[in-house]
């Protein structure tokens, strides 16, 4: 019988973990002798693999997250979030008044509300029940809200109120009309050059705002930045932000060790620092500048900078491929942009931009001279912000 490409890379990680019969792995090994892209794919997980699926079983995820997290296809960061496992709604919050359901994802449910107090609305964001039961995901969110609300930045989405009520742990936010860079991108593929420096450069006035406070964000992408209806973009989604000066160290009540453990992986695989895809615990400020590189390849190009079949697989390609443009298809982004995000995505930390304020100094050379972006209409945006 013959095999296909596809249908064996499926069973590399059993292989790489021993778990194949002596049969299957007769047919691996055959296969892999004769096909050299298979044999290169092998060579470059198996450097990683092994260690990568242990830390991703490290972080007690719920069985079919962590099923998800490292086997199926993810090369499609446009693909529908998973369900919300939250068995509330509609839900109570004293203070609040629920008013519709905006986004639902793996951690958290948000809703449209009114703070009634100040008669004002906000994003609601509400812990799913199932990570509820986990002291470890109950600190990490209670930390996020602790993090972002210490953040006051016009490029930065704010935190007005946190903690636990009901039975349910919750996080108000500022309420965002506008629509992420990843609905944008889904719509017209690309962004326009100025357009996407415009948004960038914003990004990287939060990250200059961030280094200032001792914040690393370390989840930097389309689908956390908000373009609102003035055209000003927000950093959204501190949920895996690292407090380095105030929260460095910090504990769990029922841990012995910060929530961060050594060697755990914290972040999205395409757009993620090749130093965060092999021990989050110790990034700095670095792997936010590098995230914005990705994001900002995206933006122009319409491309991911990375894929893969697989988490492991994109992991590879963050830790040993370079980012490339095409002659053709990018000949409209300037040689000296392509060489920043070029810069900014270097495999080494120190080869990067010393901060985002050299970040910000570089984009400015590129930016529209009035600061405007001519592409998009003046009329609000119809969505909501519905990240979770």
């Amino acid at each position: 019988m013959k095999y296909n490409c596809q249908y064996l890379r499926r069973y590399l990680q059993s292989y790489l973990d021993g778990e194949l019969t002596p049969n299957e792995v007769k047919i691996l090994e055959k296969h892999l002798l004769l096909c050299p892209s298979c044999s290169e794919l092998h060579r470059r997980l198996k450097k990683v693999s092994q260690y990568l699926y242990r830390q991703f079983s490290h972080l007690s995820l719920p069985s079919q997250m962590l099923e998800n997290a490292l086997f199926p296809a993810t090369s499609n960061p446009a693909s529908p979030a998973p369900k919300s496992h939250h068995p509330n709604a509609p839900i109570e919050v004293p203070g609040y008044r629920i008013l519709e359901r905006i986004g639902t994802g793996s951690m958290a449910t948000v809703y449209k509300a009114v703070q009634i107090s100040l008669n004002r609305v906000v994003a609601l964001k509400i812990l799913n029940s199932k990570l509820a039961q986990n002291p470890g995901y109950v600190e990490r969110f209670l930390r996020e809200a602790r993090a972002a609300a210490t953040l006051q930045h016009p490029n930065v989405v704010s935190v007005f109120d946190g903690g636990k009520a009901n039975g349910l742990y919750y996080m108000a936010m500022e309420y965002v009309e506008g629509k992420t860079i990843q609905q944008l991108l889904e719509e017209q593929e690309k962004l326009p050059l100025k357009d996407a420096i415009h948004i960038a450069l914003q990004v990287a006035q939060a990250l200059v705002y961030a280094e200032e406070v001792g914040v690393v964000h370390r989840d930097i992408k389309p689908a956390n930045i908000i373009l609102d209806t003035r055209r000003r973009a927000k950093l959204a989604d501190l949920g895996m932000a690292k407090q380095i000066l105030r929260f460095e160290g910090e504990l769990s009540p029922n841990a012995t060790k910060p929530l961060t453990r050594e060697g755990t992986i914290m972040g999205t695989p395409h757009y993620m620092a090749p130093e965060q895809a092999s021990n989050a615990k110790n990034v700095g400020h670095a792997a936010d500048i590098y995230s914005l590189g990705a994001t900002l390849f995206h933006m122009l190009t319409g491309r991911l900078p990375f894929q893969g079949e697989t988490v492991l697989e994109i992991l590879s390609n963050v830790l040993h491929s370079n980012v490339r443009f095409d002659r053709q298809q990018d000949a409209d982004i300037p040689p000296n942009l392509q060489r920043l995000i070029r810069r900014m995505m270097a495999k080494n930390p120190e080869e990067r931009p010393n901060s985002a304020k050299e970040v910000v100094l570089a984009l400015s050379e590129f930016a529209h001279p009035q600061g405007e972006m001519e592409h998009f209409p003046a009329s609000p945006y119809p969505l909501p912000w519905p990240h979770t």
